[in-house]
């Protein structure tokens, strides 16, 4: 195994502490520390000096977007990643984030990349299918929920939660309104030709 070195960043004996209050860094560093893949399953086991290394990282990638300096989160995650390529929970870390900040295209090219590395997770293969609800790929999405609720039946996604029956209930106003003006439009229209019609005779 290969030690990073430290640089004037991260110092091996006095690395800075990257404070958040926000309960999902727990979940963030579970994903890192535990390789992504699942409960009890520890991968690319580093050493303490570099397994610290990525956990201040992707601290400090998570400090920085909560500040909303972007380019410094995405400067986090990938030192993260070069640090151990073979950390899933790292790339779906970081796919998360894209996500959250309306990157999706980019979100699921690395939630991808993680599930190549852990196929057998099944939180990834659930945020997955958000990410593709998001860009509309409602089957794609459909089949991920699925794969997620095969290996953790917990994470069950509703019938209501899919496509079409999430497009019907969100945009039920807008459907009944549209369908409103489409009879309206249609009775009108009929009794326009019905008026005329009588008017030849």
């Amino acid at each position: 195994m290969i030690i990073h070195q430290p640089n004037t960043t991260l110092s091996r004996h006095r690395s800075p502490v990257f404070r958040t209050d926000r309960p999902l860094l727990v979940v963030l560093i579970f994903f890192v520390v535990w390789g992504g893949v699942g409960i009890g399953t520890p991968v690319n086991a580093l050493d303490p000096y570099n397994q610290t290394l990525i956990n201040n990282l992707m601290s400090k990638g998570s400090e920085c977007y909560s500040n909303g300096d972007y380019s410094c989160t995405w400067a986090a995650f990938e030192s993260a990643h070069k640090v151990d390529p073979g950390n899933s929970g790292v790339l779906f870390v970081h796919g998360y984030y894209l996500s959250r900040a309306g990157n999706n295209t980019g979100a699921l090219e690395k939630m991808d990349a993680a599930l190549a590395l852990s196929p057998q997770n099944a939180r990834m293969w659930y945020e997955k299918g958000k990410v593709l609800d998001k860009l509309g790929r409602f089957a794609e999405s459909g089949s991920s929920y699925d794969r997620a609720e095969e290996l953790n039946p917990a994470l069950r996604v509703s019938a209501t939660a899919r496509f079409p029956l999430n497009v019907l209930v969100r945009n039920a106003a807008l459907i009944i309104v549209a369908g409103g003006f489409f009879l309206l439009g249609t009775y009108i229209y009929f009794r326009e030709r019905r008026r005329k019609f009588i008017i030849r005779k």
